[in-house]
């Protein structure tokens, strides 16, 4: 037998392999992480946005306006990247839990730059 045939012969084997979803044993933990942190871009994006948006109406005082600062450019930013994770994470997902999860992260991660934007109006 030719090496060159041995090589094919192996090759062939790895590519026509086929795995299912069984094989792969951190697959559902991925989604699962992804959903956690989006629920903490969540969080946090809210503690950034709301004492920034207080200052910002007049409500609290910051001397240097840091927190206007803080909740504007990282606390907006850090909603879209949790609304990103949680579209990955529920992302060809069957219907159930997970998915619903996930959507329900989006809508909310994405409701705080809309939450800057009435800010913005009611200034």
């Amino acid at each position: 037998m030719k090496l060159g045939s041995l090589k094919r012969w192996v090759f062939a084997i790895c590519v026509n392999k086929t795995q299912r979803e069984d094989d792969y044993t951190s697959r559902p933990s991925i989604p699962i992480f992804a959903i956690a942190l989006a629920a903490v871009a969540l969080a946090s994006s809210i503690l950034m946005s709301y004492r920034g948006a207080s200052v910002y109406l007049g409500l609290a005082t910051d001397a240097y306006g840091r927190d206007i600062m803080v909740g504007t450019w990282v606390g907006i930013p850090t909603a879209i990247a949790g609304a990103l994770s949680a579209y990955l994470a529920g992302q060809d997902r069957p219907k159930g839990l997970l998915r619903n999860l996930a959507y329900g992260l989006i809508v909310a991660n994405l409701l705080i730059p809309c939450a800057w934007g009435i800010v913005v109006l009611m200034k």
